[in-house]
């Protein structure tokens, strides 16, 4: 395989909708993260799953389902989450996104759990390597109290501003992480490893 190309990752036999990179190390897209930090004094970082490395992203829409695990070592006011959206063209800007957090992947919301939600814009286009693929960092505001424990963050129906499609970058971060298509009557969800993605959760401790 020759560097930086491009490939669809497979899983038990199927491709998955993803972009895979091979190759050396990735822009500085992440350092805007200390920019946020400063205008977000009165949050804290609860949790972070790693930044966008620029190996890879997995599809969050056309059916596709993405989850990670996080841990909060402390009851937490969850108040955003901050994510790594890759999609084609830098003029198309992801618009909303489907999220859910979980007890277990891809079960039932925790209360106020889930939404549908216009992003925040925190860092515009930024072409990943030498593909038209264009990186964009942003945040979805959340309003969800939880005890201690492990959850799941799913996202899901990425809209784009020319309905594309749309991935979530990954990461190297702790957690673990699953693919699905949305379930079917006929045919049960199946589960699919993937690498963990990037994104980090804000808020503050009561």
């Amino acid at each position: 395989m020759k560097k930086h190309e491009v490939v669809l990752a497979r899983t038990h036999g199927s491709t998955l909708p993803a972009v895979q990179v091979t190759g050396g190390s990735v822009s500085k897209l992440w350092m805007v993260m200390l920019v946020l930090a400063a205008s977000c004094s009165a949050q804290q970082l609860l949790y972070s799953n790693g930044d966008d490395n620029g190996t890879g992203a997995w599809a969050i829409n056309n059916g596709y389902m993405v989850t990670n695990s996080f841990v909060l070592d402390r009851p937490a006011h969850l108040t955003s989450v901050v994510l790594s959206i890759w999609d084609a063209d830098h003029l198309n800007y992801p618009v909303r996104v489907s999220w859910r957090i979980t007890s277990e992947p891809f079960g039932q919301p925790v209360l106020q759990g889930e939404g549908r939600t216009n992003f925040s814009l925190l860092q515009s286009c930024e072409y990943v390597r030498y593909f038209l693929y264009c990186r964009w960092l942003e945040q979805v505001n959340l309003n969800v109290l939880l005890p201690a424990g492990t959850y799941w963050l799913e996202m899901e129906r990425l809209d784009t501003r020319f309905n594309s499609w749309g991935f979530w970058a990954q990461s190297q971060g702790p957690s673990q992480a699953y693919q699905t298509l949305a379930p079917q009557v006929t045919q049960p969800a199946r589960l699919s490893p993937i690498p963990s993605e990037a994104f980090e959760l804000y808020g503050d401790v009561p």
